[in-house]
């Protein structure tokens, strides 16, 4: 039987897209401080840090189409930290491993993202038992 999900910190969408933003910022640190290096920084950690607080954002919507929304927000940001993350690798600021790693993560991130707003959509067709 699965764990019920309570708090936004339980659902393992939330608990990867963490773990890419902590990864990011942890692999950073050491990127070249150059003008465009501090600008790709800046621009990545903003993306991948808001992936997972649309998730924990939306977790506490008032109904699941505003939920569905901000799950969305957070695909939507998810392609967009990719895009960095290829610019970081044009640039080579971080080990290729390390983008590749990354770009899995996004990939992953979006299929359990896809993944929870089909489950989202299924229960809002569904009619309520009365």
């Amino acid at each position: 039987m699965e764990k019920r999900v309570e708090h936004f910190t339980d659902l393992k969408v939330w608990q990867r897209a963490h773990e890419l933003f902590v990864g990011l910022a942890k692999d950073l640190e050491s990127a070249p401080r150059s003008q465009v290096g501090k600008v790709v920084t800046q621009q990545i950690l903003r993306s991948s840090s808001s992936i997972g607080a649309n998730i924990s954002e939306g977790f506490g919507a008032d109904s699941g189409k505003e939920y569905l929304r901000y799950l969305d927000i957070a695909y939507r940001t998810t392609n967009e930290t990719e895009n960095w993350l290829l610019n970081i690798h044009a640039l080579q600021l971080i080990p290729d491993d390390r983008v590749k790693r990354h770009t899995d993560a996004c990939s992953e991130i979006r299929r359990m993202l896809s993944g929870l707003r089909r489950s989202i959509r299924n229960r809002l067709r569904k009619p309520t038992d009365t």
